[in-house]
């Protein structure tokens, strides 16, 4: 039986570790509302931003002034998968929920007779998706965690793909991440770069309609939407 002292000591050395626990706890709750705050804060530029895009892309511009990532190749053969996890783990089925996610759709696109492949950001999408499917790799780009995923990251990863796009290597983009609902909620959802997936807003098939839809835009281009695209 241990004796009296032993207890003690113990004690004290399961209150140390409570203590560093809940020091580290306090650290993590500040990240993540960090993160959180960031999220929500682009989230309303982002939906304007994609409100616009599809707007443009949407007003019956033909010619020179229409380019081919919003309008694309008009085949869909050729499909780059754009699976965004961490390099992380321990974070419950925050990166196993997209890997599953892009396996399942490579799969289905396979089933239907078209290519896939993959363009994989954050280490976890990489290490898994080189286990599976090395040889459908394109490009991976990890470690952006440690130093922050900014601005000129995203445009590294716009400038390859569309790169690739321009190569003739796909027809289609599709980026595949968590969209955050809260601290313990993320849908895993699906969203189409190139072309532009544009939901088809008009009312009525003439003239008329697409005029009022012009009247009734909230947006004002300069210079013209022709010169923007």
């Amino acid at each position: 039986m241990p004796s009296l002292k032993d207890l003690k000591t113990k004690i004290s050395s399961v209150s140390s570790t409570r203590k560093i626990t809940s020091a580290m706890k306090m650290v993590a709750a500040s990240k993540l509302r960090r993160s959180q705050e960031k999220a929500e804060a682009a989230r309303p530029y982002s939906s304007r931003l994609e409100e616009m895009l599809s707007s443009l892309a949407s007003s019956g511009i033909t010619g020179e002034g229409v380019i081919k990532l919003l309008t694309g190749t008009g085949k869909d053969e050729r499909y780059l998968i754009v699976p965004v996890t961490a390099d992380r783990g321990l974070c419950g089925g925050f990166n196993s929920n997209i890997n599953r996610e892009t396996t399942k759709y490579v799969r289905s696109l396979e089933n239907e007779g078209k290519n896939a492949s993959l363009l994989t950001i954050g280490k976890k999408s990489r290490d898994f998706f080189n286990r599976i499917m090395k040889d459908k790799i394109i490009e991976s780009y990890v470690d952006l965690g440690s130093k922050g995923a900014g601005y000129d990251t995203a445009m590294q990863i716009s400038n390859k793909i569309q790169s690739l796009y321009f190569d003739g290597q796909f027809d289609v983009c599709v980026l595949i991440f968590n969209k955050f609902k809260s601290a313990i909620v993320q849908e895993v959802t699906q969203q189409q770069l190139i072309p532009l997936d544009i939901a088809d807003k008009k009312t009525e098939d003439n003239e008329d309609a697409t005029e009022e839809k012009k009247e009734n835009s909230i947006y004002t281009y300069e210079p013209d939407e022709a010169s923007i695209l």
